[in-house]
């Protein structure tokens, strides 16, 4: 399922809150052997700490970065070895996500896109699909992870947090050191 990440040291994960992305970077580092880099740990959006930390080391890794998603093609462009997935997930599926945990931040991503009309996923999907396409760029179904043996199915899934993956995840979120 992740064969054309496999020549990638760093993998830069994005998209839309909500649309998958923590999930998709567990089961491509999880399927690679490489190390899993939630966003907590670059303080969600500091390009700082992902160009210095991470980036810039030899260090084999898959990245969950939503809040970054309007710069990792530029970052990508800049390093080899490196590439940037995009998160595909229904529109409506979403926002019945962020309804359900809360998040309410999207008027705070409108800022790096120079745009205020519509949902911020929307936003997202239509800035990386009319200027950002290039080779080391891809984008990846939400609905494909379904096959992954890290997959929950959305029944058992009802009551998880806002960071949770599965079922062994303690809440804040028992994050793998």
């Amino acid at each position: 399922m992740f064969d054309k990440f496999e020549g990638y040291k760093q993998i830069l994960v994005t998209g839309p809150q909500r649309s998958g992305t923590r999930i998709a970077a567990k089961m491509i580092a999880h399927t690679l052997g490489h190390e899993y880099v939630d966003e907590g740990r670059i303080h969600a959006d500091s390009i700082y700490t992902l160009y210095h930390d991470i980036l810039q080391t030899d260090r084999r890794v898959v990245v969950q970065c939503p809040a970054l998603c309007y710069a990792v093609p530029q970052l990508v462009s800049r390093f080899d070895g490196v590439c940037g997935v995009f998160m595909l997930r229904k529109l409506t599926d979403i926002a019945k996500s962020e309804k359900r945990v809360g998040w309410d931040y999207g008027w705070l991503e409108k800022i790096h896109y120079g745009n205020t009309w519509g949902p911020i996923a929307d936003i997202k999907e239509r800035a990386w699909f009319t200027g950002f396409l290039k080779s080391n760029l891809f984008s990846l179904e939400y609905e494909s992870l379904r096959f992954h043996p890290l997959w929950v199915p959305e029944g058992k899934r009802a009551g998880f947090h806002a960071l949770q993956t599965s079922v062994d995840d303690v809440p804040p979120y028992n994050e793998p050191k």
